[in-house]
């Protein structure tokens, strides 16, 4: 994507009189029927079949308005931070701080770097199982809260991978309050949480969390991280973050046995 070219697609950016953070991105700027009908699943409105489910995430990808949505959620954060994605030192310097949080979650493409002492991995971890977290694991998830604290947010549609047991689908609550114990990541791509999500042949299905979000943070643009030595990089993930602490409202969960996907239908609450 030309930097140029990005920063003249339209993009709703509102402003928050309360001074938290605005939304820059509201994916229903870029309407398509997929996008409408799954924005209804995910806010409970009627309950597509399976069927549905997969025609409709499948085709999602292939509307000219996604990819103007994608393109907006790039050069719209550009724009937002007056930063040239093709020369970004200076304005890296600037911002250190904002980018330290951004490294600390999203890390390098590099899978060397999967090996460090702390990591989200295992900060996450911890959240999850509510245990104490140590004094420089407490500063590292400090540093990720200041950063998303400094980005604007999407709003919208968007999906989220997570390979599931059968136990752990049923585990899910249904309509009702899902607390979001860590770190939540997810995407304005279908085919990437499907990537990550992908189950596990004999032990797990691939799970699909179909959202409408309120407060996004946008964390991949800012990892200018095109990938190097054959290692994809972050941009094309079209990442959203959600602080630990979020909730979902879960409107239901389908089953898809063709398929084996399980898909749970949500927004954040």
């Amino acid at each position: 994507m030309g930097f140029a070219f990005a920063l003249l697609l339209p993009f709703l950016l509102i402003t928050n009189a309360s001074g938290a953070a605005p939304n820059y991105l509201d994916t229903s700027s870029y309407p398509s029927p997929g996008q409408s009908q799954l924005l209804a699943a995910a806010e409970g409105r009627g309950q597509p079949t399976a069927k549905e489910l997969r025609s409709l995430t499948e085709a999602y990808e292939s509307d000219p308005a996604y990819l103007k949505l994608v393109e907006a959620y790039q050069g719209g954060l550009y724009r937002y931070f007056k930063v040239n994605p093709e020369k970004p030192a200076a304005w890296k310097k600037k911002n250190a701080k904002l980018l330290k949080g951004i490294d600390n979650y999203v890390g390098s493409s590099d899978e060397s770097m999967a090996d460090e002492e702390i990591s989200w991995q295992s900060i996450n971890g911890k959240l999850r199982q509510k245990e104490k977290l140590t004094a420089a694991e407490q500063k590292y998830l400090d540093e990720i809260k200041a950063s998303m604290a400094l980005l604007p947010t999407v709003k919208g549609l968007a999906f989220r991978g997570q390979a599931m047991t059968p136990e752990r689908f049923a585990s899910i609550p249904e309509k009702a309050v899902w607390p979001q114990m860590a770190f939540t990541s997810a995407t304005l791509s279908y085919s990437t949480a499907r990537g990550f999500g992908r189950g596990h042949e004999g032990y797990s299905w691939t799970g699909i969390l179909i959202l409408k979000l309120k407060s996004g943070a946008p964390v991949s643009p800012l990892t200018f991280d095109g990938g190097s030595g054959g290692q994809p990089g972050r941009l094309d993930e079209y990442e959203l973050l959600l602080a630990p602490g979020s909730k979902l409202f879960v409107h239901a969960k389908i089953k898809d046995e063709e398929n084996q996907t399980y898909y749970v239908l949500a927004e954040e609450r």
